[in-house]
Order: C-alpha cells, then structure tokens, then sequence
C-alpha cells in the first residue's frame, strides 16, 4: 500500500466580535456581582449563575483550531474548541476537488468569477511560512485552508493534475 498520512494543526486568531464577546460576558457577570452585593435578592443570584454559564459557554467556543489530516486520498477538517473537544467538521474527497492552489495562483483565475459557498479553516492571520490554499470543491465549495510545505506536497504527490504549489 501507499498510503500517505499527514497532519497539520492551525491555531485560529481570535477575531474582534469574539474578544468583544468575552469582554460585554466578563461585564455582565461583574454587573450581577454588584447588583447582588447592593440588594442581596435572588434574582441577582440567578442572573450571577446564568451569566456565568453563559461566559463559560463563550470562552470555550472562541477558541478554536483546526487540524487538517490527510490519509486516503481524503482531507479530513477538525474544529478544536478550546484544546477540550474536537468535532469532525469536513471531510474532502481529493478525487472531486476541482483544484487546488494558493490564493493569487494564476491557475485559480478560471475559477475567480463562479460564486461558491464559502468556508474559511485559516488562522485569520497571513503567515509568509503557511499560504492560504483555495479548493474549488464539485459540490459548490471554495474551501480556504493554510497548509504547510509537506502538506501541499503530500496533496500534490496524490494528484499533480489538481494541485499546483505556485
């Protein structure tokens, strides 16, 4: 058998609307904290323990990776919320992809103009060392992923036709 396995762990950047999140959460929990010490009610108690597993649900979730693995011809996408729990969130069959090359490739101009759904797994940050690759899926997906130089190797060597490294 030839079977080829890699993988590759990208830690996703934090956006704003998440970091905004976390701190309106964090605001919420001091405010009950406050409204409970002035009047001592249970409502304030409650809100104190709603808030609170509300925070907790909201910092879990906005940390996130994701690892890509490839084995079998396959590109399997996990979501890693908070280094705790992983979720199988794709899996792509490299015989239907379209194509597959970095973003500014000229071989992705032919592709440019067809709207596709699209599906971002990158960090959210641009990283000279890990470019950004485009798949052109058949099923009317452009999925963005960051892989490194023995991932785009690995997908080139099972199919030259499909993936470009430049």
């Amino acid at each position: 058998m030839n079977e080829t396995y890699v993988e590759w762990l990208v830690d996703r950047k934090m956006t704003g609307k998440g970091k905004a999140l976390r701190g309106v959460c964090i605001a919420l929990i001091v405010l009950a904290v406050l409204l409970y010490l002035m009047t001592a009610s249970a409502i304030a108690l409650f809100l104190i323990v709603v808030f609170g597993i509300a925070t907790w649900f909201v910092f879990r979730y906005t940390k996130v990776e994701y690892e890509y693995s490839y084995v079998d011809r396959e590109i399997s996408v996990d979501r890693i919320a908070n280094k705790t729990s992983r979720k199988r969130v794709a899996v792509y069959d490299l015989g239907k992809a379209e194509i597959i090359a970095p973003e500014k490739s000229v071989h992705l101009d032919g592709f440019r103009h067809r709207q596709y759904k699209k599906v971002d797994y990158t960090s959210n940050t641009k990283q000279p060392e890990n470019p950004i690759f485009i798949m052109y899926y058949n099923t009317g997906v452009q999925v963005f992923l960051e892989l490194n130089d023995e991932f785009a190797n690995a997908l080139y060597r099972a199919a030259p036709n499909k993936v470009f490294l430049n």
